[in-house]
């Protein structure tokens, strides 16, 4: 979606990539096997951003792996790692042990400036909100490679 922010129009993308869950649940294997899914899920998504606008995807990428490296190449910024390099975003209770990950992310294009990010621990989900600030950037640098 596109919104009418105070810095103009800026595209959001909010995603919810697939989890590592395979037919019978969460296993090895499809803890294995589902980050190609999520890879190739960014990359029809963000095919839709309009590449001369300011744009934000965040949500739940259940990984920080290859879906924030297919952005960061094409000039996106994962925005948590500037201000915070080890807050959980998501927490799972097990009967043993509380589990705990960085699954949500907030990336930004080259058309933005990030003056803070931050993971707030509230809520009831098992998610944490993770918010940032923005600002226009003043000189857009060249155009990201081309996909």
């Amino acid at each position: 979606m596109v919104v009418d922010t105070p810095l103009g129009p800026v595209q959001f993308l909010g995603v919810h990539l697939r989890p590592a869950m395979g037919a019978t649940g969460f296993t090895v294997s499809a803890y294995l096997s589902t980050d190609t899914v999520r890879a190739n899920e960014i990359a029809v998504h963000a095919a839709e951003l309009a590449g001369d606008q300011p744009a934000i995807v965040l949500g739940d990428f259940n990984e920080d792996g290859e879906p924030i490296a297919w952005l960061e190449r094409r000039g996106f910024t994962n925005a948590l790692p500037e201000y915070d390099r080890s807050t959980p975003t998501w927490r799972w209770q097990t009967r043993l042990v509380e589990l705990y990950g960085r699954y949500d992310h907030l990336c930004y294009s080259r058309h933005l400036d990030c003056c803070a990010a931050r993971v707030i621990d509230a809520g009831a989900s098992d998610h944490f909100p993770v918010v940032g600030v923005f600002t226009l950037k003043q000189t857009i640098p060249a155009t990201a490679p081309a996909r």
